[in-house]
């Protein structure tokens, strides 16, 4: 794969050192949550599993997430590491598999495409986001970088398009596609009549009900 954007190393501090750890609750699965509090503000929120190692870190002000952000996997690796600006993801973020980088990329306040790959460096997922929504394609991808397992659509935030599924075989799962309208699930007819004269729905094709799809242009830069 091509060279993933330069990110800002692990080793630089998400949350000021002299917060305070305060314990807020334990889940059902032994993880226990913490708020990071400096000055009688919380500054940041951590999670550490049942044997105490760091899951997930993150910075926060005034309620939002606002700095660095990162997350480590279950044998202590750091995995992905971001950062959000007034609750928006913004500038390059970056992802690890076993200490070895895999992908990064690029968001601009919360604008642009979220791409999450596979150990391997394949594509995983595919999320195109506006100012800090879910706007335009969502994508789960078997692995070859050539086909998708599931596919949906959104607009600012809801369900608006076309979803499918597919099973093993790449064939279509029962129920599917399902067709969505500002959140609302339709018919298809109903579908078809409103994306002629609305051009935020996508257009029903034959070919989509295969599960072949293009990559996307952030991500085939760099891989291939």
């Amino acid at each position: 794969m091509g060279t993933p954007h330069r990110a800002l190393g692990p080793s630089i501090a998400v949350i000021p050192a002299d917060a305070e750890d305060v314990f807020v609750e334990a889940t059902t699965n032994g993880e226990q949550r913490y708020d990071c509090v400096l000055h009688g503000q919380i500054v940041g929120y951590r999670l550490r599993d049942a044997a105490g190692r760091l899951v997930i870190e993150r910075a926060v002000k005034d309620g939002v997430r606002h700095g660095r952000e990162r997350h480590w996997g279950s044998e202590g690796h750091l995995e992905f590491e971001t950062t959000y600006v007034n609750g928006l993801e913004h500038g390059v973020a970056q992802q690890w598999c076993k200490g070895r980088v895999v992908g990064s990329y690029r968001l601009e306040y919360g604008t642009g495409v979220d791409l999450w790959r596979h150990c391997t460096a394949a594509l995983a997922e595919e999320r195109h986001c506006q100012q800090g929504d879910r706007h335009g394609f969502e994508r789960w991808w078997t692995g070859d970088d050539v086909t998708v397992w599931e596919e949906g659509h959104y607009w600012h935030g809801e369900p608006h398009g076309i979803f499918r599924a597919w099973n093993a075989h790449g064939r279509l799962r029962r129920g599917y596609p399902q067709y969505m309208i500002r959140g609302r699930r339709v018919k298809k007819r109903q579908y078809l009549r409103a994306a002629a004269s609305d051009h935020s729905l996508p257009p029903f094709r034959d070919a989509d009900n295969a599960p072949r799809r293009p990559l996307p242009r952030e991500y085939a830069e760099q891989c291939c």
